[in-house]
């Protein structure tokens, strides 16, 4: 599943994910749209964590999956 289905699912704009995960709207918008492949650990650590305490579990592997799991 993808950082916007989660953020969907979590029923979350991503102005109001990036606010609860300390990032800017637009990297949620870059994330969401394949953009943007470097992500702190942080920042991506802050983003699941966020999901999570809204009741969507989902782990760090789901929602930012490495370049040889999307290849795969």
């Amino acid at each position: 599943m993808s950082l916007k289905n989660y953020r969907q699912k979590a029923g979350l704009t991503q102005l109001q994910l990036a606010e609860a995960a300390g990032v800017s709207q637009s990297q949620i918008t870059h994330h969401e749209c394949g953009r943007r492949a470097n992500i702190s650990l942080g920042q991506a650590r802050a983003i699941v964590r966020a999901l999570n305490d809204r009741g969507v579990k989902c782990s760090l592997d789901s929602v930012f999956p490495c370049e040889e799991a999307k290849a795969a």
